[in-house]
Parts: C-alpha cells; sequence; structure tokens
C-alpha cells in the first residue's frame, strides 16, 4: 500500500501533457531508451489506450505513454508489470494492460493533473469494425497448445433496464435465443470440427442454458474488459461455469470506439476461471451494420447476430488465448478475424431452422484444398 501511495504522488507530479515532439521518439519508438522495458499496445476498449502507443518505463515505478512519438503522459507502475511484459532486449506487444486512478477505478480518458496506474487486467480479442482492421498477412490457423472448449455452455446476460421495455428490445432478445438455441449442431457449427484436439474433439457441441437479465444501468460508454468480467461473475455469483461462454448484452452502445465485439477471460473473486463475450448494443453502428436485405431480421439484431457468431467461434476455438490463432508469433488474429465480413451467397440455416446472415469462418483445409471464398488478402479459405 504505502508503494502505491508513493507511485500515486509520483504520478500526480509527473502527469503531463505535451505538444511538443520528444526527440528519442520523434523518428520511431524503437529509438527510445533500449535499456528500459518497452511495450507497444493494441487498442484497449474502456482505456484511453490506442494502437501504436508505446510505453517506456523509467526509474522509481514510473513510465512514459508515447503515441506517435509525441508524450501523453507519465504514469506509474509501482508493481513493475512493464518489466515482466517486455521482451528482453527488444519491443513487445501488450493487450493486458489497464489505466486506473487512486481509488483503482478504470480510467477512460486522460485528465490534467490525475494520478494514474498501471494495472493487468483481462485480454480483449476484438472484433474491429468494418476497414478498421489491417488486411490479414499470414495464412493458416495454428494451434498454441492451450485449452480449447469440446461441447460447451452458452448462457446470455442482457444488461440493462431498457431490455424490459418492448419497443427498444424489438426482436433482439428473441433473435438471440433463437440463434445460441440453434447453433450447436448446425453445419455452420460444424466448421468448428477442423480446430478439435485430443482433449477437445467435439468443437461444434454448444448447449444454450437461455438468457437472464440485469436490470441495472450499465454504463453509458463502451465497457472495459474488467468492467465486462465483473458482471458476468456477478451475475454467476462468482461460481461461473468453467465450460461455459457468457455473452454479455447491454443497452447501452458505443462510444466511438474501432470495434463491434470482443471476446475475454479472466478468474472471478472465488478464483473460477469465466470466458466472457461483449456485445454492445449495435443499432445505428454503420461499421458494424452488414446490411442483411435478406433474412427480415431488424438491422440492429442483424449486426448483434454477426458479432455473436464472429465471437461465439473464436471464444469455443481460443477461449484463454492459448488456443487457435494465426500463425504469426505474436497474435494477430482468430478465425473469425480472418473472415471478417464475407459472407456467403445465401443465409446460414442453424439446427433449429433459423435463417441468418452470418459471416464465413476461416478453414486451413479449405485453404490448403484451394477453396473457400477470399478474405480481404485475397486468401481462398472462408466457409459458411
Amino acid at each position: 500500500m504505502k508503494n502505491r501511495k508513493i507511485g500515486a504522488l509520483l504520478a500526480a507530479l509527473a502527469l503531463a501533457l505535451a505538444s511538443a515532439p520528444i526527440p528519442a521518439l520523434a523518428a520511431s519508438a524503437s529509438e527510445a531508451r533500449r535499456s528500459e522495458p518497452r511495450v507497444a499496445l493494441r487498442a484497449r476498449p474502456g482505456t484511453p489506450f490506442a494502437a501504436g502507443d508505446v510505453l517506456v518505463g523509467r526509474r522509481l515505478g514510473l513510465a512514459d505513454w508515447y503515441r506517435g512519438g509525441r508524450l501523453l503522459a507519465t504514469v506509474a507502475d509501482p508493481e513493475g508489470l512493464l518489466a515482466t511484459l517486455a521482451a528482453p532486449g527488444g519491443e513487445a506487444w501488450a493487450d493486458r494492460l489497464d489505466l486506473r486512478d487512486a481509488a483503482g477505478s478504470p480510467v477512460t480518458d486522460v485528465e490534467d493533473g490525475r494520478a494514474l496506474f498501471l494495472a493487468l487486467g483481462p485480454p480483449a480479442r476484438i472484433f474491429y469494425q468494418r476497414g478498421r482492421r489491417p488486411n490479414p498477412r499470414t495464412v493458416l490457423m495454428t494451434y498454441h497448445g492451450g485449452y480449447v472448449m469440446g461441447a460447451s455452455r452458452i448462457e446470455a446476460i442482457f444488461w440493462g433496464p431498457q431490455w424490459a421495455t418492448a419497443a427498444f428490445a424489438g426482436d433482439r432478445i428473441d433473435g438471440i435465443d433463437s440463434l445460441l438455441a440453434g447453433f450447436g449442431g448446425s453445419a455452420y457449427a460444424g466448421l468448428l470440427k477442423e480446430y478439435a484436439t485430443a482433449k477437445a474433439q467435439a468443437t461444434s457441441v454448444a448447449y444454450y442454458l437461455g438468457h437472464v437479465f440485469d436490470p441495472t444501468a450499465p454504463p453509458s460508454r463502451a465497457l472495459s474488459p474488467r468492467e465486462v468480467i465483473d458482471e458476468a461473475c456477478r451475475m454467476a455469483g462468482d461460481q461461473p461455469d468453467p465450460a461455459a461462454i457468457y455473452f454479455l448484452y447491454t443497452s447501452s452502445g458505443l462510444d466511438p470506439v474501432e470495434f463491434c465485439a470482443y471476446h475475454t477471460w479472466w478468474t472471478c473473486g472465488s478464483g473460477a476461471p469465466i470466458q466472457v463475450a461483449y456485445v454492445p448494443n449495435l443499432d445505428g453502428i454503420r461499421g458494424c451494420d452488414i446490411k442483411d436485405a435478406v433474412t427480415g431480421h431488424s438491422p440492429g439484431l442483424a449486426a448483434m447476430a454477426n458479432a455473436t457468431a464472429h465471437e461465439l467461434a473464436e471464444t469455443i476455438t481460443d477461449p484463454r488465448g492459448e488456443g487457435w490463432f494465426d500463425a504469426q508469433k505474436d497474435y494477430t488474429g482468430e478465425i473469425g478475424d480472418k473472415c471478417a465480413y464475407v459472407f456467403g451467397r445465401r443465409p446460414v440455416t442453424l439446427a433449429d431452422g433459423g435463417q441468418w446472415k452470418l459471416q464465413t469462418q476461416w478453414s486451413n483445409a479449405a485453404y490448403l484444398a484451394g477453396k473457400g471464398l477470399l478474405n480481404r488478402s485475397r486468401q481462398a479459405g472462408c466457409l459458411q
């Protein structure tokens, strides 16, 4: 606690916004002090971090936060997180760092004079809005030796008092119920069998447990992964089913961010592991609109359903960041990311007969056989 208070005082004194380029970083972040811990960041939902931001460690438990070669702020790192995340002698990418204030609350924007702390939090595998993510470069999905879900269970959480209002909910609650109930055993889910492992051989089996409501008001902005985990743990009574995927649908939408949804994982206060996918209210979000003119679903439901299918497939095949994702040394994409916004000519029919406009999923086998639809990098391997 004493170290945290010292860090708070140091950060409060050192926090500053600068408009002039810092010479050591003006040309490139790689020219920063090479002897100090240094990590690059990805866009971080619910935090001020943007893709490409760089954190450079300093003495006395501080870290300089740069964007485009300019110093944004100096933040406290009392637990030495940068040193544990940075690769020795080289730059590492981090997608687990959060910013907290002196009271421990998540920080979503930067204000002059506020003490900021680095904190380790749940990761986020992000489904970006259309046109916000670079085209895939690597080809094959690679198994990284960790947990893959076999027979999974799914529960939906609708958070917000508006979900109790028919005018607001529209067709979305019944629609999500139908989508999640029809997924398991469908041909669309059958695509995931390719990513089975010795310990998880039935990746297409999924049981929908139904939905629950939380009538309290969620934050009006995009949620951080920590907030997503906290809500799901709370609704699970701090004893989540370790073989379940909890889908969190908020009545609140998005502030100006780059994503449509994401999935995350962590542990609840009891120590029990949990997997959660977060899908906010996507009504009117142009980058998430899939322009469904076939199934008769509302635009909001169509966008939510497509984001749900994307996150469901990725959570089954890579539930805790050690399953299936691309062959690049550092994570850049899962099976849904490689085929984002690539749709087949006909709607997907699920096991209950429901029809949906859902994106394709990546298949190594289809790519190696020269089959499948082309993704944005002209790689043929997307199937529905």
